[in-house]
């Protein structure tokens, strides 16, 4: 997990790192999915207040895009409504590198057009979950980059010193829990459509405020295996 590098700036320093078996979605969370979650009463509901050009929930014809415009702690509610959670850091580098390490979802080599929603692509927004398939880790997980950016369980900390022994399950400062003192942000992976193609790397990430509702955010959830 991390990097260490010239080319790694803004990424946790390099740790070799051990997770329990788990599962997690193989697409960002859908408007239609999300829109279940409103029905049942369980999530909030997505209005043209948060964004009418940018909330893929109010635009017409977007029932399979990500959902956006919501924020960590109702991303945190649907995945509860689903009986998961959001995956912490640690499990979503790993199923976005795998065993191997790999820098990208799809391997080593860098982002194009056919492997991810990127930016320098024809596209001007977010596109349907899953649309670039050549994209996809070998074990069928889709838009680890690109797309959307994803929230993750973890508080933001921008380093830590490396372990000499490897960590076990680690999920951020405060072990996730909220409030954590002294922290205001959340952790996001994975880029956007519109990022930097260098910020798209597996070991990359960014944080935002967690209360905010973000157009450029979105998610996937988490679970015990």
């Amino acid at each position: 997990m991390g990097c260490t590098g010239p080319e790694c700036r803004g990424a946790l320093a390099e740790q070799e790192v051990c997770v329990d078996a788990f599962s997690i979605d193989a697409t960002e969370v859908t408007v239609a999915a999300y829109l279940h979650c409103v029905d049942a009463g369980a999530c909030h509901a997505i209005d043209k207040k948060r964004g009418p050009r940018a909330c893929n929930a109010v635009i017409g014809g977007r029932d399979q895009h990500p959902v956006n415009c919501v924020s960590w702690s109702e991303a945190s509610a649907y995945c509860s409504w689903k009986g998961q959670r959001l995956p912490t850091e640690a499990e979503w580098e790993f199923a976005a590198r795998g065993n191997v390490g790999r820098t990208f979802p799809w391997g080593d080599g860098p982002p194009t057009c056919d492997l991810g929603v990127v930016s320098g692509c024809k596209h001007a927004s977010m596109l349907p979950v899953a649309s670039r398939p050549k994209g996809e880790t070998p074990t069928g997980i889709s838009d680890l980059a690109g797309n959307a950016f994803e929230w993750v369980a973890d508080w933001y900390a921008p380093s830590r010193k490396p372990s000499t022994t490897a960590l076990q399950n680690p999920s951020g400062p405060c072990d996730g829990k909220s409030p954590c003192k002294g922290k205001r942000h959340r952790v996001i992976k994975g880029g956007h459509y519109g990022s930097a193609r260098a910020l798209l790397a597996s070991w990359s990430r960014d944080s935002v405020a967690p209360g905010t509702a973000y157009p450029f955010v979105g998610f996937r959830c988490s679970g015990p295996k």
